[in-house]
């Protein structure tokens, strides 16, 4: 099964290799002074059971946010966002599985560049790798009148 924390050092994997500083926890002044970084982070969405328990659909929303100390002009947040976009499209390589982006925005708020996107995808659970006892031989006694 994925977790949120294999999704999460999946993204900031494919961002580190195109080149960004990449943190996913809080970020400081003195983290920014040394250049630009992506903040990742991950809010978990919805998560269902299905197949009797044996598979669980599972929806998160995922944002990069691309930091800067200096204010950054919009030509740098633009190139910024295309070349995250750039670095997790198509997929997403999150243990020899991937998964696809959808519903990808780009926005800019308060000078800080947000990509976000959501992942939707199913998942076997630990019920689905259970063996389940098998049934024994079954006789039948049928009488004919």
């Amino acid at each position: 099964m994925i977790s949120y924390n294999q999704i999460k050092e999946a993204v900031c994997a494919q961002l580190y290799a195109a080149g960004y500083r990449v943190r996913d926890e809080k970020v400081t002044d003195s983290m920014l002074a040394n250049g630009a970084l992506a903040l990742v982070t991950l809010s978990p969405a919805a998560s269902e059971l299905v197949q009797c328990g044996k598979q669980i659909n599972r929806a998160l929303t995922v944002d990069c946010a691309y930091l800067e100390s200096n204010t950054p002009t919009r030509a740098g947040m633009y190139d910024a966002l295309e070349g995250m976009l750039d670095a997790l499209q198509p997929s997403i390589d999150v243990g020899g599985r991937k998964l696809k982006p959808q519903d990808v925005s780009c926005s800019i708020e308060d000078e800080v560049a947000h990509l976000t996107f959501t992942l939707d995808f199913y998942d076997l659970t630990d019920a689905a790798s259970e063996e389940n006892e098998k049934m024994g031989i079954l006789e039948m006694n049928k009488e004919v009148r």
